[in-house]
């Protein structure tokens, strides 16, 4: 199975294809700078210098790939500015798909988008998220909203992790609920390559197509060794 990988020079992208050469995908790297995957040498790698927005291009880069796994993201910002990756990308990587007979996709997004009605987040992660995550989280809410509304000829998936940490090893199972933003008892946190596998089971086992997920980790997860 051939995979065209977005965002690929991140952590968790990087992760990603790490992972998903080592159990044996052929994979597909579509960056902006090449010169960042440098340190990943592998015989089922190729790494593309490309712009995501040129569709035409990106199209024909993907024909003969099975799916497209995306890890693309912004660096938080003030709430007076204005975040439109989300968004824009997911427009130009879906026409791209459909160019190309792509019909698998599998993105991230983000939790919280939508504050706890309850207000049950500590109060330093609402500040957080109302003074430096809003244009973020309002970008991923178009994101999906975009995917929901216009991609239903697609075979999407949507993961909504939490904050990313490092952690590794871990023990304890991910915290996987569709359709919520939110939950007062997980941690908070799950590992980028926990994230990972969740996108590569997502892909072999054919799950949650058309779903919103929420992924997080028990509470504790990152106290215990194995």
């Amino acid at each position: 199975m051939k995979l065209a990988i977005f965002g690929a020079t991140g952590l968790c992208g990087k992760n990603l294809v790490e992972v998903s050469v080592n159990e044996g995908y052929e994979v597909k790297a579509l960056v902006r700078n090449p010169a960042k995957l440098d340190d990943i040498k592998h015989e089922k790698l190729q790494v593309v210098k490309s712009d995501i927005f040129d569709v035409d291009f990106v199209a024909k880069e993907l024909e003969g790939c099975d799916a497209i796994l995306s890890c693309l993201g912004a660096v938080p910002t003030w709430r007076w500015k204005t975040e439109l990756l989300y968004s824009t990308s997911i427009k130009a990587i879906t026409d791209a798909a459909r160019k190309a007979g792509v019909k698998r996709v599998i993105c991230l997004t983000g939790a919280r988008q939508v504050p706890d009605p309850q207000k049950r987040e500590w109060w330093l992660i609402r500040w957080f998220d109302w003074a430096i995550m809003r244009p973020i989280m309002d970008d991923m809410i178009r994101m999906e909203s975009h995917l929901k509304d216009n991609c239903q000829d697609l075979d999407y998936t949507v993961l909504r992790p939490t904050g990313f940490c490092k952690t590794e090893p871990w023990t304890g199972e991910a915290v996987v609920i569709p359709d919520i933003y939110f939950t007062p008892e997980d941690s908070g946190w799950i590992p980028y390559k926990k994230v990972v596998l969740m996108m590569l089971e997502a892909l072999k086992e054919n799950k949650w197509v058309h779903g919103h997920i929420y992924c997080s980790m028990p509470n504790g997860f990152d106290k215990v060794t194995k």
